[in-house]
């Protein structure tokens, strides 16, 4: 079922999304991340990205306004960086991370920051890699608001600290285990299959597509999630909609040799589209 968006709304409707990431390697993830957020629904975008990366970033898209990081001699964020994001916190609704950064000591105060303000958070990457260093993990627990996390297997082995083994013969009941041990926590979990996993359900996406076997397409999903969350739906319905979503736009590849994540998201309005008809086709039969 499509989420609604009344006519009678405005940018502010849809939610002021601040997404972190990016360096000089690696400006190109966090830029898909933001591409598909802006055509998933989010009323406006700010973009928290290394000097390097916003510069780059800034040639190849107008969506979004862009907060400058300082950064250190290889491009990644810069110890100290972070205290830059207080105020662009202070101004969003929905904040997501990861896409790109590195596991520096600028990027895990990225994250630190991230996790201590009072807002739902979308996870990905870089992010996930840093909860796994050190007692990180704990950040989890200090942050009040929902959570959606995005880790592909061997990203989830390295956060619960399992053989990517144990992950791949039994990914339901780590799973579970870890979103009962993380309460606010919205896993997705990405493979050929895609397990999204709260305290008190789980859905599973079954319909394998070398056409995502690509880079990037992780920081599609990223994206896709954030702007649905930004937009207003609660965090179950964003990653359960958005994995499906995620999904159901790669089906538009002719062949999946050659699709690309921005093939996706250019796909995006088609899919968005053919679910409005079915809920308007399901609305009529209810008059």
């Amino acid at each position: 079922m499509s989420p609604r968006r009344s006519n009678f709304s405005h940018k502010g409707t849809f939610g002021k999304l601040l997404l972190c990431g990016g360096s000089a390697r690696m400006q190109g993830a966090i830029c898909m991340s933001a591409k598909a957020a802006f055509s998933s629904g989010c009323g406006t975008l700010t973009l928290f990205t290394p000097k390097d990366a916003a510069k780059a970033i800034a040639a190849k898209m107008d969506l979004a306004m862009i907060l400058r990081a300082d950064q250190d001699a290889e491009g990644w964020f810069a110890p100290g960086s972070a205290k830059l994001l207080s105020t662009a916190i202070d101004r969003c609704d929905v904040i997501g991370a990861g896409n790109g950064m590195g596991t520096g000591l600028g990027a895990q105060e990225v994250v630190q920051e991230v996790l201590k303000a009072d807002r739902p958070c979308v996870l990905d990457a870089d992010a996930i890699n840093i909860l796994s260093l050190d007692n990180h993990i704990q950040w989890l627990d200090a942050h009040d608001e929902p959570i959606i996390l995005t880790p592909h297997l061997m990203e989830f082995a390295r956060l619960v600290h399992a053989p990517l083994e144990q992950v791949e013969s039994d990914p339901l009941t780590l799973a579970q285990d870890f979103c009962a041990k993380h309460p606010q926590v919205t896993l997705v979990l990405k493979s050929d299959f895609t397990l999204v996993c709260s305290q008190n359900s789980h859905f599973v996406i079954h319909r394998p597509d070398s056409a995502l076997a690509k880079g990037g397409s992780g920081d599609a999903l990223c994206g896709i999630i954030s702007g649905l969350l930004s937009a207003g739906l609660k965090p179950d319905q964003a990653a359960v909609l958005g994995a499906w979503i995620h999904n159901e736009s790669a089906r538009a590849a002719r062949s999946p040799w050659s699709f690309s994540p921005e093939k996706l998201i250019d796909a995006l309005e088609d899919t968005f589209h053919s679910l409005e008809c079915e809920q308007h086709e399901a609305d009529r039969s209810v008059l």
